[in-house]
Parts: C-alpha cells; sequence; structure tokens
C-alpha cells in the first residue's frame, strides 16, 4: 500500500520540514509525482485559457510547478502555511523557468487575501490533514471559486471522506472518489463512485 507509506512519510516530513535537508524533502515529496501529474492533468481538462488556479497547503510547489509547466496561459498561485515551504516552491519554479506562477504564505482555512469569485480552480494535495479548521478551508475553497469552477483535493481518504462528503453536501458542492486516495468537488451535484 505504497500511497499509505507516502501519506506518512509526507505527515512526517511537514512535521519537521525545517529539519530535513530540502534535497531529501523533495526527493520523497515528489515520490507523489504521479498523482500530481494526474490532478494537474484532470484541473488543464476544466481550466478555461487563462485560467486561475489556487494552490493550497502546496508543500515545495506540487502541483503548482506541474500546473504551471502543463500550461503556460494559466495563472498558479501557489501558497503554503510555511513560508519555509513557499520558498522551496519558489526555488523550484525559478529553477524550472517558469513565470506564470505566483507565491503566497497563508493557512488554508484563512483566504481573506481573495475575493469571492477569483478562481477557476482550487486544488490541495495532501495538505487537508494538515489544515486546523478543515470545515472553514472547505468553505473559503468555495467562496473563492467562481461560479461553475471546480475543486481537486486529496486527502488520506480513510480519514477525511466522510467529513469531506458532508461538508461539500453542506455547502452544495459535491465529493466525488478519484483513484481511492483523491477526492474531486465541483457543483454540478453529488455523485461518488
Amino acid at each position: 500500500m505504497r500511497w499509505a507509506i507516502t501519506s506518512t512519510f509526507l505527515w512526517a516530513l511537514a512535521q519537521a520540514a525545517e529539519q530535513i535537508d530540502p534535497k531529501i524533502y523533495a526527493r520523497l515529496f515528489m515520490n507523489n509525482k504521479p498523482m500530481f501529474d494526474r490532478m494537474s492533468t484532470a484541473v488543464l481538462q476544466k481550466l478555461p485559457k487563462s485560467g486561475k488556479v489556487l494552490d493550497l497547503a502546496s508543500g515545495p510547489g506540487e502541483p503548482s510547478v506541474t500546473l504551471a509547466t502543463m500550461e503556460p496561459n494559466a495563472h498558479i498561485i501557489c501558497t503554503d502555511s510555511q513560508a519555509a515551504m513557499t520558498e522551496k516552491a519558489k526555488t523550484r519554479a525559478s529553477a524550472a523557468g517558469i513565470t506564470n506562477i505566483g507565491f503566497e504564505v497563508t493557512s488554508a482555512d484563512d483566504l481573506a487575501k481573495w475575493n469571492d469569485g477569483n478562481f477557476d480552480a482550487v486544488t490541495m494535495s495532501f495538505g487537508l490533514m494538515f489544515v486546523a479548521n478543515k470545515a472553514k478551508s472547505l468553505h473559503e475553497i468555495y467562496r473563492v471559486l467562481k461560479p461553475g469552477g471546480f475543486a481537486y483535493v486529496s486527502a488520506k481518504v480513510s480519514h477525511h471522506e466522510g467529513l469531506l462528503r458532508c461538508l461539500a453536501r453542506r455547502l452544495w458542492f459535491s465529493a466525488a472518489c478519484l483513484d481511492a486516495d483523491a477526492l474531486a468537488a465541483d457543483h454540478d451535484g453529488h455523485r461518488c463512485g
């Protein structure tokens, strides 16, 4: 069960991110590259040309860097609650020559920096489990999405699936299980496969 091991590594790494060699952290983090690629592909299939994406809890820049690389016309905002993680993301984006990406230090449960209906898409990869107020985070995601916008949130399903579905129904957008480890939400009605 590779996903569970990777998820555990990410949790441990996030707890001690300031103490881990950035190269080691990035290498371990990139073990999730197939999931980042799948999420990025799914986002880009629905994203309008020159669309705006808010990536929450991005750590050292995923899926932000992948999205920005795959679609140079999109504008990506890469966030993390830790300034050191945002700096790692900036370094990775700079090394890749990416210019369609901005960076902010913010918690996923406080998106007050952005107006209602500001983004075409919101992504969060394995970040929800570290957010203090998960319900507020999901409400904020809904608030900053444009009408018809969509969110892709990956989380440890066995722990957060029920919470996500319950909150999604309350916020009038749906949760769908993807690959048993990624949850997608959009505004077209409840479905779960």
